[in-house]
């Protein structure tokens, strides 16, 4: 290997440590950043819309599903019908007068 891809990788390896250890430390700080930082208004919001979803849940719970069927009824297969679905596409002479009449151009 000659002298300058050396250098080369070795300052790669450089500049991708320094951008590395820069992530590391802003990371850490954020997370003790985040730690400090909700308020007790927000820690009450949060305890209230968990509370409501609590109640809600627990409402679901409570409720009873519809009840099965018998266990020994048979249950009738329809087949989905066919729905055909036919379009009619313009000709160029409608179309050119339909743009005359909106004002556009005419091509």
């Amino acid at each position: 290997m000659e002298k300058i891809h050396v250098v080369t990788a070795s300052l790669l390896i450089a500049i991708a440590a320094a951008i590395g250890t820069y992530a590391v430390t802003r990371t850490t700080k954020l997370g003790v950043q985040s730690r400090g930082g909700a308020s007790q208004g927000s820690i009450n919001q949060w305890t209230g819309e968990l509370t409501a979803a609590n109640a809600a849940l627990t409402r679901a719970l409570a409720a009873k599903p519809p009840p099965l069927p018998p266990a020994g009824q048979r249950i009738r297969y329809v087949p989905p019908q066919r729905i055909v679905v036919t379009v009619r596409v313009p000709s160029p002479a409608q179309v050119t007068a339909i743009r005359r009449e909106e004002g556009g151009r005419g091509d």
